[in-house]
């Protein structure tokens, strides 16, 4: 490689695309030298699919232009509607993702209009007497560096972000609907937290680097109190009772491997419509409409609640025939990060 290609160019400005210098004969090599890839990771570069790498080596993923939000507050008004015809609480979640302000890639030349997207939606909610809990602003200031929440190599954020969010939601569920959660049962000193080192490789870096960059810590946060639950995932043919370690995928955690398996999916086992039962609670019955950074939220949210119903559109099922057929629920939420926002197969709720 070195022989017949000169590298020299693509490394000489981070003001230039990768994919644009690097010659097509390596561009899909993943056996490209390990110290270029950690030159790489000490610099900001980006690539032209939108990836940007921060100077600590954090991914962060831009979209190229501003989402269409309108068939998006469509169907959340019909959707908000609906619930208050049938006296179902409502509450839209608005979850931060990378990046954490448009700013940080704009002004390196990489387009994004994420949170530009969230903000025009955030006034139209407003407009139309949506209630809402917009979770940014918490997110970017609780921590020197907020990314601390997030994976580096992937998109979504670690366990610590999910208690963290579902304490959040429901203290807002609380005071807004007065549903009388037991928020006490996610204190963060009732969790053990245990960190697995030199594991974790996300989503988004098996993407771009595969097996070439450096791995990462796994975070794992379970209640270090005495659990009661019912667990089933129809799609997995999977019924469970018993303590929190029912929403853990275990297996996942012992045979991770980074070639084929996510092992943020330890939570909740993948993306699927499941309900989980609290025995040891008597209030709230929550219909919680996700996107997958919300799998290390539901879990301690369940702790909170006598039940949760956990649905995520890419199932392709019609939220309204089961809405029908369970009388029920008492509070719907739709929490979904900044990018999913003017998604159309996530907001088609039919």
């Amino acid at each position: 490689i070195y022989r017949n290609h000169d590298i020299s160019a693509f490394l000489s400005s981070p003001d230039e695309t990768i994919v644009d210098n690097i010659p097509s004969s390596i561009k899909n090599i993943v056996l490209f030298p390990f110290h270029m890839w950690n030159y790489l990771l000490h610099k900001q570069y980006f690539f032209d699919d939108s990836t940007y790498i921060t100077e600590d080596g954090n991914m962060i993923k831009g979209s190229f232009e501003e989402g269409n939000i309108s068939f998006s507050i469509s169907k959340i008004e019909e959707l908000k509607k609906y619930a208050d015809e049938n006296n179902i609480n409502f509450l839209y979640v608005i979850l931060p993702g990378k990046p954490l302000y448009d700013e940080e890639l704009t002004s390196n030349g990489v387009s994004c209009y994420r949170n530009k997207t969230a903000d025009h939606f955030v006034k139209e909610l407003k407009k139309k007497n949506v209630k809402y809990v917009d979770l940014r602003d918490e997110f970017r200031n609780s921590k020197t560096n907020a990314y601390d929440w997030f994976y580096k190599t992937d998109h979504h954020w670690n366990s610590d972000a999910g208690l963290q969010a579902a304490r959040l939601i429901a203290i807002e569920i609380n005071d807004s609907f007065n549903l009388g959660l037991d928020i006490k049962k996610l204190d963060k000193d009732k969790f053990k937290r245990t960190v697995y080192n030199d594991y974790w490789i996300g989503e988004m870096g098996k993407k771009i680097f595969g097996p070439a960059i450096k791995k990462e810590s796994f975070i794992v946060n379970v209640p270090d109190y005495r659990t009661n639950l019912i667990f089933k995932d129809k799609f997995h043919n999977i019924e469970k009772k018993g303590d929190f370690s029912v929403l853990l995928d275990d297996d996942l955690l012992k045979n991770y491997d980074t070639k084929d398996n996510s092992l943020y999916y330890y939570y909740l086992y993948s993306n699927n419509i499941v309900d989980i039962v609290n025995l040891d609670n008597n209030n709230g019955n929550i219909m919680y409409i996700k996107d997958s950074f919300s799998n290390v939220v539901v879990p301690f949210l369940s702790l909170t609640s006598s039940k949760i119903s956990v649905w995520d559109m890419r199932k392709n099922e019609n939220i309204y025939s089961y809405l029908e057929n369970h009388d029920d629920i008492d509070t719907l939420v739709v929490a979904y990060t900044i990018s999913m926002i003017p998604k159309y197969d996530m907001n088609d709720f039919k």
